[in-house]
């Protein structure tokens, strides 16, 4: 009989054992997929939290694309309006510089006319020489008047050339005259010397200055429209 309490007894605890082992085998096994849900769950926050960020950066590349694309329709729309502009100003300096040349040839002209020694008569000299003072004073006067207003389309260097060209003329024409004012006021004789001088100065200068002036113009006038020689 104590034989079999014995053996019922450690029978008992036999089954206690496993069950405790059972117990204990189930509670880690639940720990440890506990644990593997939860890393699962964190790695799947981890990827949303990342596609997240993918996304938003994708967002902005978009957005920032978006702008690219604003600035290019802006700068392409500004080059246009550029373009335009420039044509404009191109026809305004076109139209500019041919009415000065007329006017300037006008000038050339009547300045060769002036700065001659000798002038036929016709019919009365001093009509004549009256007329020849008035075309080269209102072909003086129409250049001279003219291209001020339109210094704003050109350079300070082309409107200092037109300057001085000015002023060249200026100091031809009244060189020029210069014996015929001593006339006017009686002087006579060798006191009417510094008159021929004058009258010498004024044609040396029409004849070398004054085309050098209006060459190194021309220059500017051509680079300034895109007019070249080929």
């Amino acid at each position: 009989m104590e034989y079999l309490e014995i053996m019922a007894t450690i029978a008992a605890g036999g089954g206690t054992i496993t069950s405790i082992s059972i117990f204990l085998g189930k509670s880690y096994f639940d720990k440890k997929m506990k644990n593997l849900a939860d890393k699962e769950d964190q790695r799947k926050i981890s990827f949303e939290a990342e596609m997240g960020k993918i996304e938003a950066t994708k967002q902005s590349v978009e957005e920032m694309t978006r702008k690219i694309e604003d600035v290019k329709k802006d700068f392409d729309i500004n080059k246009i309006t550029y373009q335009i502009q420039f044509s404009k100003l191109h026809d305004r300096r076109m139209i500019a510089v041919e009415t000065m040349y007329e006017k300037l040839f006008r000038l050339q002209n009547a300045t060769q006319v002036i700065t001659r020694i000798l002038h036929p008569i016709i019919n009365d000299a001093e009509a004549e020489a009256k007329a020849r003072l008035n075309e080269a004073q209102n072909a003086y006067n129409d250049f001279r008047n003219y291209f001020p207003g339109k210094m704003i389309l050109f350079s300070d260097e082309i409107n200092e050339m037109l300057f001085n060209i000015v002023k060249l003329f200026w100091d031809c024409l009244w060189d020029s005259t210069e014996l015929q004012r001593l006339r006017q006021v009686g002087v006579s004789g060798p006191e009417l010397k510094s008159g021929f001088d004058k009258a010498e100065a004024a044609r040396e200068s029409f004849n070398t200055e004054i085309p050098k002036a209006i060459s190194a113009m021309d220059k500017e006038f051509k680079k300034l429209l895109g007019i070249t020689n080929n």
